[in-house]
This record gives C-alpha cells, structure tokens and sequence, in this order.
C-alpha cells in the first residue's frame, strides 16, 4: 500500500500528552527535597513517575498520543492491548522520540518493554536483560507506519530470545547422526579462519561437542530440521551454554509479519543485502555508486530534498552481488568539509526504489538516535590489532567509532566507485516487480541453482499470543550467506562467498580482510 507522506514539517496533527513544561517542572519540584510542592504538582509528579519509569529514554523528551481512537488503527489498538494484557509490555502504547530541529523530520517509536530476568531463559548475555528495551524501534515519514513497524520489531525481538519455554535439545553432532535426527551441520555455519581459530578455542569444532538445537524447517517443502540454538536466536550466551561459537547470535534474518511467506521474504532481503556489503567491505572494494539525481520516485526525491536542506550529504551505493535482488547501503554524511561524520543504512528488495527509501530511513534513524545517545565518539585503542578478542569493537563501538570526523578519510576510499544514473543500473537487475510472491520464487530458485549450502531455513517462534494476534515470526537462515557480525572477533574470515563473488562479479579485492572495524550498526 502506498502511503504519501509528507516531508516538510513536522507537526503532529494529534494532541500532544507531553513530558514538558509545566508538568516536567513539577516532577522537578517534587523529586527535590525540602520544597513545598502543591498537591496538583505531586499529584502530576506521580503520574509522570508511573507512566515514564517504565521508559528507556529521558523522561522529559518522550511523548505519546492520548487519544488511541486517532492516531491508532483498530489492528494497533488490538495488538498493543493483548501485548499489554499477555504481560508483555508493561504499557498499551507507544512512545515517540521526538526530532531534532536540525535534522528531517520522522517518526520515531518505541514500546514500553517488560522489565527481563535471567531466570526466563536458557543462556543469554547477562547485559542483554538490562538493555533489552533499547533494540527496538519503528521508524517512518508517515506515523501510522512507524507504529506498525516499531509493534513488529518489539514482538520480534521479544519471542526470539532464547526464552525456556522453547524445546531444546542438547546432543553431539555424533549422538544426533546416531538416533537418525537430521539437523543443519554447524561446520556450515562456521566461518571462522584457521588463524582465528589457532587464536580462540572456542571457535573449534568436532563431531563430539554438545550443541542445543530447536526445531527448524526448511523452505519451500517445510521438512523437519534441528538447527542449532544459536543460529537462530539473539543475544545467545554460547559461553553460558557452554558450546562452540559458531558466529555472531544477533537478529540478521529475523522478521515479523502477517504470512509466513512474508516474514521470511522480509528475512531473506536483510540477509542478503548485509551479504553484499560485508564482501564489498572485507575486500575494500568501491561499490558502484547511483547519481541521486537521476532518481525519479517522488518520496526518494523529497527525502534527499529534506536532507540537502538540513545540508547533510549522501551517497547511494549499490551492493547487488550474483543473487541478483538489488541491494543498496547509504550512507549519511554530516559535517563540514573538515568535521565530516558518516552513518550506514541499507536495505533490499525487486523494487529497487523501496530498497533505496528503506535505507535512506534506516540511516536517517541511526543518526538520530546516535545523538539522541549524546553524540558519543570512539577511538580505536593504540596499537590496534585487527579482529582480536582483545580490541574487538562493539555494537555501539562502532556508530560512535564512525561517528568521529578523524575516521572519515579512512572511508573515502568506498566512496570512490564509478557513479551510474539510476536507469542504468535498474536495466541490469535480474529482478524489478512489484510482486513479493514472485520475488519470494525467485530467491528460491536462484539459491537452488547456487548450491545446497543455499538452502533456506527458519525457525518459528510460538508463543501464544502470536496465534491470537496472527502474526509470524521467523528467524530465516542461509548458511552460504556472509553473515553480519558485530564484533569484530566474530567476523567470518573464511566465507567462501567473500572470494568467489568478486570474481563473479569481475572485481580484484584491494584488501583482505579489510583491517577497519565495519560501519554497520
């Protein structure tokens, strides 16, 4: 469905239910000691207390719609109240982070999440229970998208932790192979060097080490398949499982939707274009550039017009690799011509145009909610050694890494691919249809022809009110594919697809492995 949507100002036509003067004096008032606060003051500072203790973000910069009937459809009305009655939010709304005055202006939401115990799972990374609430965000032109999207991604971030209530299986590949179970070989999914190995233990594998598994199937066809746990869900503890490290447990390939079919569609096209991106990086090859100008879609035009106004430049670039479907990461770049700070986004599908908008918005929303963090900076320790457990740069390491104008001439370098005019390039896709059922066929045939390696996976999650609500979520799994990494120790060095696709693609790696920690957040 298309939505027009407008770009110029951002002016809510809904009432506001703000944490703002007068209301944000009185908690100040009241949260002082020794002030004499009237009871209409205490009694707001209560309010704001109950309603903004449960956000993750400064009470005083969040607001909401009070009146649900306006800004909510009757599906988010109803999806948000049985999130809140099935306990898993601790609010039936959403809250939205407003925008800086010097940047374009969106849609930032977010829920309200539940507060997360250990206790509830199998392994998970301790940190992750205290920041569960700070991955997750819808983020749109257009308001109702952006509470669609922010409802999708919490559900989706919610059901594919690795809850206890999942069925686990705990085997050797041995003991699997022995009582006749097929499963997904985990020497498939690794893709770590022999010298990453030589450097860390963990990363060694054999036939008689314990793994957990859930159940998986494949796609099409739906055959039963054991995949290992920490293929599919994020924020896995390995070292807590004690069990080998196969990569990175994040949510590359996790998706949400309405129909089976869609939710691993929508997790095949963000797999695929981190593919590319990560074997344009790690060879420090230049991926071809799209001239902006030569864009002819309306919302992309008003996008780049919003950001030329807010005089922040970008760049489109094109990392469609041999699958064909076009991909595209952007890059936001800020500053003048000496205090330049860059952001990436990306995004993919047959529609070209959508992948282009999709990763306009992803980095526009990356750049906001860097600042909104406080505009942090990082610098890599001195001396630095590349993909060392030691200086591995983190998650949010490298945002802020990237965000520091001393590394952006470190970056010119992929900035330096032949510019094309969009119709070009559109004239070479394998792919350009508006038809997600035949996007979907097309993926699947051409994995089919590339190798068995390029078989489809995913894991369903199910939870009850996942049925009620009637929504699918699935973590979808190709193990050929690079896959994202976000630690720098975790990065797969011995993916084949990282030497054979240049060369497919009639390009000679500059360097490899790339030695600078990736911008990807």
């Amino acid at each position: 469905m298309e939505i027009e949507r407008d770009f110029t100002q951002y002016i809510p036509h809904y009432p506001l239910f703000r944490n703002a003067h007068p209301s944000a004096d009185a908690y100040d008032i009241a949260e002082s000691e020794g002030t004499g606060a009237g009871t209409i003051e205490k009694l707001l500072a209560r309010v704001f207390d109950r309603i903004f203790s449960y956000a993750r973000f400064d009470r005083k910069s969040l607001y909401f719609f009070p009146d649900v009937s306006d800004i909510f459809t009757l599906q988010q009305k109803r999806m948000l109240q049985f999130l809140y009655e099935s306990k898993a939010v601790r609010f039936p709304t959403v809250f939205f982070d407003p925008p800086f005055n010097d940047e374009p202006k969106m849609f930032n939401a977010v829920l309200d999440p539940i507060r997360l115990k250990e206790s509830y799972f199998l392994h998970i990374a301790p940190e992750l229970v205290e920041t569960f609430g700070q991955f997750h965000m819808g983020h749109s032109f257009a308001h109702a998208e952006a509470i669609s999207k922010a409802i999708g991604e919490y559900i989706e971030r919610f059901v594919l932790l690795p809850w206890r209530t999942h069925s686990f299986i705990c085997a050797s590949e041995k003991d699997l192979s022995r009582k006749g179970y097929t499963f997904l070989l985990p020497r498939i999914i690794s893709k770590f060097s022999e010298q990453q190995k030589e450097m860390h233990s963990e990363f060694r594998l054999n036939e008689e080490l314990p793994f957990f598994w859930v159940k998986g199937r494949s796609f099409p066809g739906g055959k039963s398949i054991l995949l290992p746990s920490q293929s599919v869900f994020w924020g896995y503890n390995q070292s807590h499982a004690q069990e080998p490290f196969l990569g990175e447990s994040n949510t590359s390939g996790a998706a949400g939707m309405f129909t089976q079919e869609g939710a691993i569609l929508s997790g095949l096209r963000e797999l695929i274009h981190r593919d590319g991106f990560l074997i344009f990086w790690l060879n420090t090859i230049a991926p071809p550039r799209i001239d902006p100008s030569t864009i002819q879609n309306n919302r992309i035009s008003s996008i780049l017009r919003g950001l030329k106004r807010y005089r922040f430049e970008v760049e489109i670039l094109d990392v469609t690799t041999d699958i064909g479907l076009p991909s595209f990461v952007t890059l936001l770049i800020d500053g003048s011509s000496g205090e330049k700070r860059a952001f990436i986004g990306g995004g993919a599908s047959s529609v070209p145009e959508e992948a282009i908008e999709q990763a306009l918005a992803e980095v526009l929303s990356i750049y906001h909610y860097w600042r909104r963090g406080g505009s942090d900076h990082f610098n890599l320790p001195t001396p630095y050694v590349p993909f060392s457990k030691e200086n591995s740069v983190g998650h949010f390491d490298r945002v802020n890494l990237w965000a520091s104008p001393a590394m952006f001439p470190k970056l010119r370098w992929f900035l330096n691919g032949t510019v094309y005019a969009f119709g070009d390039r559109k004239k070479n896709y394998e792919i350009c249809a508006a038809d997600p059922a035949h996007e979907l066929s097309f993926l699947v045939q051409k994995f089919k022809s590339l190798g068995e390696e390029y078989a489809i996976y995913y894991f369903e999650a199910r939870q009850k009110f996942l049925n009620t609500l009637r929504y699918r979520v699935v973590k979808t799994v190709v193990p050929a594919l690079v896959p994202l990494y976000l630690h720098e120790h975790l990065a797969p060095l011995a993916a084949s697809r990282l030497v054979q696709v240049p060369k497919k693609l009639g390009y000679t790696a500059i360097q490899f492995p790339n030695p600078l920690p990736h911008p990807f957040p």
